[in-house]
């Protein structure tokens, strides 16, 4: 994720694995706290080993949420439970309350003074696999 708040941009890319992985929650996390700081509102659920940490721990840094799905809800807990023992969830939710939480918590977060519009032009990174997709963090 680059840009700003009011005209982000995500990209896929060929960078190096994070976590063995491409691409890694911990790499979106950081972004989506670089640019959305304080707004970012990010969900943890099912999966394996501990992508998200590092992410997580940005962003509640930034000052953002981190809402982890529950251990009896997943299927496996490895990322969301390693997220909750680090003490970076904002709160530890059964997988059917994210429908609910979720657009509660997103209608709280002030939307930015200006909409989000594509980019004219893009200078577009060595690595980038795909054209940026404009968009906007309230859905």
């Amino acid at each position: 994720v680059r840009g700003s708040a009011a005209r982000p941009e995500v990209y896929l890319t060929y960078g190096p694995l994070v976590n063995s992985l491409r691409p890694a929650a911990d790499v979106t996390f950081r972004d989506a706290a670089a640019v959305w700081g304080q707004d970012v509102l990010a969900v943890v659920l099912t999966g394996m080993g501990r992508d998200a940490v590092e992410g997580a721990r940005t962003i509640a840094d930034a000052g953002g949420m981190v809402l982890a799905q529950d251990e009896p809800s997943s299927a496996v807990w490895g990322m969301a439970g390693a997220v909750v023992d680090a003490g970076l969830a904002t709160a530890v939710l059964a997988l059917d309350r994210f429908a609910t939480t979720v657009p509660t918590l997103c209608r709280s977060i002030p939307r930015p003074s200006e909409p989000c519009e594509a980019p004219d032009a893009v200078a577009i990174p060595e690595q980038v696999v795909r054209e940026p997709i404009p968009m906007t963090p309230y859905f």
